[in-house]
């Protein structure tokens, strides 16, 4: 079975140094609201942090599609049966291993 992109999903392809550095530009004046001219360490710091977590998460959901596509199964050791691993995004709770075949 091939995995298929969900259209729910938004890709976020930033290997490329150029368009990297465009959506790094990007947070620092949409997200921080300043220009590169006026922006202190912890505007660019915040920006590029941004940036980076873009990248993850697009590929972290990317790769959670498609191992639900497939019906991967999950481990989680070092836990409680009861006590399910969680990631905080923006105040919301995704609970990424709660897929079970």
């Amino acid at each position: 079975m091939t995995a298929t992109k969900s259209p729910a999903i938004l890709q976020s392809d930033l290997e490329d140094v150029g368009r990297f550095t465009e959506e790094f530009l990007k947070r620092l004046q949409f997200g921080q609201g300043v220009s590169l001219a006026r922006a202190t360490k912890n505007d660019l710091y915040f920006a590029l942090a941004r940036t980076v977590r873009q990248q993850l998460m697009s590929r972290w959901l990317e790769t959670l599609n498609t191992q639900m596509q497939v019906k991967a199964k999950a481990v989680a050791s070092g836990r409680k049966p009861r006590q399910p691993i969680e990631l905080r995004l923006d105040g919301r709770i995704v609970r990424p291993c709660e897929v079970r075949h």
